[in-house]
Formats: C-alpha cells, sequence, structure tokens
C-alpha cells in the first residue's frame, strides 16, 4: 500500500517537533541568563552555567511564564492534530487536501509561537483559530472519507 502522504506527515512532525525543541532550550537559556531555576535543588547543578552578571528579573519570569504557557497550549494542540493527520494519511485520499491541511496547521501553530512569545495579539489569537479549525476540518472530513 502505497500512502503518497506519510513522507509529508513525518516531515510536519519533524518540523513541529524541532519547534517545540527550540522552544524548550529558550527556556532553559531563560532560566540559566536569569538564574530561574525550576526547583532549589537545580541552582547547585546549574549555577555553573549561569549567565554572569544575570540577576533575577520580574520581567524575565514573565517571559517565561509566557513559554512555558506556549509549551502547554502546544502539548494541548499538536498531538491531537498529529493523531487526525495520521488518519486522514492512512485513509489514502485526497493527496491535496492532506498537504493543504498540514500545512495550514503547521504555520498557524508556528505563528502562535512567535506571536506568544513576542505578546502580539490579536495575530497570536488569529493562528490558535487556524490552527483549531484546521483540526475540526480535518476531522471533519476524515470522518467523511472513512464513512
Amino acid at each position: 500500500m502505497e500512502l503518497p502522504l506519510l513522507k509529508y506527515w513525518i516531515l510536519m512532525v519533524s518540523v513541529l517537533f524541532f519547534k517545540g525543541f527550540l522552544l524548550a532550550l529558550y527556556q532553559v537559556w531563560l532560566r540559566l541568563r536569569y538564574q530561574l531555576y525550576a526547583a532549589d535543588e537545580d541552582k547547585p547543578l546549574f549555577i555553573r552555567f549561569a549567565i554572569k552578571g544575570a540577576v533575577d528579573s520580574a520581567p524575565a519570569k514573565v517571559r517565561l511564564e509566557r513559554t512555558q504557557k506556549c509549551w502547554q497550549n502546544d502539548l494541548e494542540s499538536i498531538p491531537l492534530f498529529l493523531f487526525l493527520s495520521l488518519g486522514f494519511v492512512l485513509l489514502n485520499q485526497d493527496h491535496d487536501w492532506g498537504i493543504l491541511y498540514m500545512t495550514v496547521f503547521l504555520l498557524a501553530r508556528i505563528a502562535h509561537t512567535v506571536f506568544y512569545i513576542a505578546q502580539r495579539q490579536p495575530f497570536r489569537g488569529i493562528a490558535w483559530d487556524t490552527s483549531a479549525f484546521t483540526s475540526v476540518f480535518i476531522a471533519i472530513h476524515s470522518a467523511l472519507l472513512a464513512w
């Protein structure tokens, strides 16, 4: 059985992984730069990696909190779409629609992350809405194809 969309799905998953990985690295950088440790026992372990001259900063705490909320939002949105889109791929139909759904979702999630970190509304909301509605559309389309 040939699945032409499978390669595109794997590419999308890989890009989403690296987006999340970069978000995690940004969190690590914030923690080291501003000595914002997740737990008290982390301080002795990571103090040697702390950036010199770093100070505990209230704005940095807010940026770290926003980054964590963005990560949480990804964990609530991306896995569901991955399952839905994999189902669409396995149905092995509508190649063009599959590419469209996956591309729109991927770009919307990247935009959501950028706008979340940059504190840009209404763009963050529009990006979230776009990814959410894309999930709804692929779910409906998959259900109709499976019917």
